[in-house]
C-alpha cells in the first residue's frame, strides 16, 4: 500500500485544481492561467456559453 495513489485523493485534487467560472471574464481568466482548456473540459464545467461569448469577442479560439 505504501507508494500507491489513492483514487479518492486524486479525484479531490482534480476537483480542487479545476478553475471555477461564473462569467465569460472568469473563464477567460481560467484560460490565461491554464494556457488552454479542451472543449470537453468546458462542456463538463458548463462553460460553453462563456466560450461562445469569448470566441465572438475574439478573446478565444
Amino acid at each position: 500500500e505504501l507508494g500507491q495513489l489513492d483514487p479518492e485523493a486524486i479525484k479531490i485534487v482534480k476537483e480542487e485544481a479545476c478553475p471555477e467560472a461564473e462569467s465569460a471574464n472568469d473563464s477567460h481568466d481560467a484560460l490565461v492561467i491554464c494556457g488552454f482548456l479542451t472543449a470537453e473540459e468546458g462542456k463538463i464545467n458548463g462553460w460553453k456559453l462563456f466560450f461562445d461569448q469569448l470566441i465572438s469577442e475574439n478573446r478565444a479560439t
